[in-house]
């Protein structure tokens, strides 16, 4: 028989199915297995929860244990199985629905005790309510904003999550003070109505945080583009100059062939070709990679390191497309060989660059080592927007980076599955 206790926990642990499954804003799985997924949790942490209630084995310890079953299936279950996204920032997102869910519990609880009678289904049906209202809510107003200000921050969401955790044990004692007062009166609806209105204001400076960390990385995205774009700019325009000159210049050539073919001298006219064939084939504007992405960026660091006396080189072996976007290609290696020049500006002598790129299986393997400050360790490697922002970009497809740095060679070793 489905008494009122069953039929609260039915709802409560469904309720949990559906709020992590519209929180799995970048799905790692088909929506039809995320759903069954979710549903299977559901049903993994409701089945305990109603046996106790069923055997009458329902005191506090047992409450509790069940409690801290529940958080750790639903939040493994979010982190590592539902969510696509790095895993501290799942975590945060489940931190901050987790704290919304005490809140709304509390609300539930304090009403049903204090207007209704304990029989009344009250309870369950102002938890379906609050659920309702605010699953629209964040479905139809939030979802997009959080998408929005968040889109290309992957890092970073570590003391956020810290401090979402410390929201939600604050409201969990309050919860529990509520849970093991009698009557509720003036000071459990101030504490829980406090309780809200500062966690929502904490909440508030955080999201704002996160939209300024977002303008702040697509701001540097953008100067590192201009600045690839001013490069490439500049290599297109002294190759026109001396293409320029290459055909102002041609006529001057043919004057002196024609000079050596007059008199005959044959050996003189191969000897002046082929110093002159030599003279072009220097002036040839290397191909890198038969990748456009790939060519273009080492193009523009190639040419930014020679402006610098840098010595640079370059062996690269990748198809000309493969899975990973131009976009993420571009950002990775200019932040590569970004740090990379700047570092070398950093040597005290033999400033050089050398960049390795390979195809191993369905593996793309980037190594990049340059001269660097003499006094860099591995372990005092500044990571700053450009690392962070590479090491997100690797995650995204299952890859890594490993930073080394040691007797002023510093190294950038990256493997993405293709």
């Amino acid at each position: 028989m489905l008494t009122n206790p069953i039929i609260k926990i039915i709802i409560v642990h469904g309720l949990h199915g559906v709020w992590l499954y519209c929180l799995a804003m970048d799905k790692k799985h088909s929506s039809l297995f995320s759903a069954l997924i979710c549903a299977a949790m559901a049903f993994i942490t409701a089945a305990p929860c109603i046996y106790c209630e069923v055997t009458g084995n329902d005191n506090m310890l047992i409450s509790s244990v069940l409690y801290i079953f529940t958080a750790l299936v639903t939040f493994s279950v979010y982190v590592f199985i539902l969510s696509a996204w790095q895993k501290m920032k799942s975590a945060f997102v489940y931190a901050v629905y987790v704290s919304l869910w005490t809140f709304m519990t509390q609300i539930a609880e304090l009403i049903a005790n204090d207007f209704f009678t304990p029989v009344s289904p009250a309870l369950w049906i102002v938890r379906l309510i609050l659920n309702t209202a605010f699953l629209l809510l964040f479905l139809f107003v939030l979802r997009d904003k959080f998408l929005k200000i968040s889109a290309n921050l992957e890092q970073g969401y570590g003391m956020l999550f810290v401090v979402s955790i410390l929201i939600f044990f604050l409201l969990t004692q309050i919860l529990t003070y509520n849970a093991f007062t009698d009557e509720h009166g003036y000071i459990s609806y101030t504490l829980t109505i406090d309780a809200f209105t500062a966690g929502a204001a904490v909440y508030a400076l955080l999201f704002r945080f996160i939209a300024h960390l977002n303008e702040r990385y697509l701001y540097e995205q953008i100067k590192m583009q201009n600045a690839l774009l001013c490069e490439r700019l500049d290599l297109y325009e002294r190759s026109e100059l001396e293409a320029k000159r290459m055909r102002h210049d041609f006529r001057h050539h043919n004057l002196m062939v024609l000079e050596y073919a007059k008199n005959g001298d044959m050996d003189a006219i191969i000897k002046y070709l082929s110093e002159y064939e030599e003279e072009q084939e220097k002036k040839i504007e290397t191909v890198f990679s038969a990748n456009r992405t790939i060519n273009n960026i080492v193009s523009a660091y190639a040419s930014r390191a020679a402006a610098r006396g840098i010595d640079f080189d370059a062996d690269i072996i990748a198809s000309a497309h493969n899975s990973i976007k131009d976009t993420d290609m571009a950002v990775m290696l200019a932040n590569v060989l970004e740090n990379a020049v700047n570092g070398c500006m950093q040597a005290e002598k033999d400033r050089r660059i050398r960049l390795k790129i390979s195809e191993k299986g369905l593996k793309l393997i980037i190594v990049c080592q340059n001269t660097c400050a003499p006094d860099l360790t591995t372990d005092n490697i500044e990571r700053g927007i450009g690392l962070t922002s590479l090491s997100a970009t690797a995650e995204k497809y299952g890859g890594d980076v490993i930073l080394s740095a040691e007797n002023g060679m510093f190294s950038c070793n990256i493997i993405l599955n293709d």
